[in-house]
C-alpha cells in the first residue's frame, strides 16, 4: 500500500485493541487531510478560473489584487510576502505589466522598490480584481465575528504548524 508507514502501528498480524484505535484515528486524520488539501486546491481553482475568465494570468492578478488590497501602491518585496509567490514569478509578471503600462516601478532606494498602479492600471484592477475583492469581502461581511476570528485563528495555526513541521523534515 502507497505510504503505508502513515497506518501501520505495529505488526500487521498482532493488532491490539489500541492498535485499531490508532489506525482508525490515522484514517480519520488522512481522510480530513484530503479533504482540507481538496478544498484548499478548490478555492485556488476557484481564484485561477475567475482570473482566466477576466483575462489575467494567476500572476498578474495576484499582483493587482495585492494593490488592490493596498491603496494601489506597495514595495515589491510586500507583493512578494503577502502572495506567497517565487520573486522570479512576480518579477516576470511585473515586466509584462509595466511593459504594458499598467504599472510602474519606482526605485525607494538601491534595494527597494515601489510597485503602483497607472491610471490605466487603475482602471483594469476596477474591471477585474476589484470585482473579486468585492464578492470576497461580502461573504466574509455574511459571516459572524466568530466565525470570521476562527476561520482567521485556525488557519493562522494552521499555517504556523505546517511551517514547523515541515522545518523538521531536512
Amino acid at each position: 500500500m502507497l505510504c503505508s508507514f502513515l497506518l501501520d502501528k505495529g505488526t500487521k498480524s498482532y493488532y491490539t485493541k489500541y492498535d485499531f484505535v490508532l489506525r482508525r484515528k490515522n484514517m480519520n486524520s488522512l481522510k480530513q487531510l484530503n479533504q482540507l488539501n481538496l478544498l484548499t486546491s478548490e478555492i485556488n481553482g476557484v481564484f485561477h478560473e475567475t482570473s482566466v475568465r477576466l483575462g489575467l494570468s494567476d500572476s498578474a492578478s495576484i499582483i493587482l489584487y495585492t494593490l488592490c488590497t493596498n491603496e494601489g501602491s506597495c514595495q515589491l518585496s510586500d507583493i512578494v510576502k503577502l502572495s506567497g509567490v517565487s520573486k522570479q514569478t512576480i518579477n516576470s509578471a511585473l515586466r509584462k505589466l509595466e511593459k504594458e503600462e499598467f504599472v510602474v516601478l519606482t526605485p525607494m532606494d538601491q534595494r527597494r522598490k515601489r510597485v503602483s498602479l497607472t491610471e490605466k492600471g487603475a482602471q483594469l484592477a476596477q474591471q477585474t480584481v476589484a470585482k473579486m475583492i468585492d464578492k470576497e469581502k461580502r461573504m466574509f461581511d455574511s459571516w459572524t465575528e466568530e466565525e470570521m476570528e476562527a476561520y482567521v485563528r485556525l488557519t493562522q495555526r494552521y499555517l504556523n504548524d505546517i511551517r514547523q513541521a515541515f522545518r523538521e523534515i531536512v
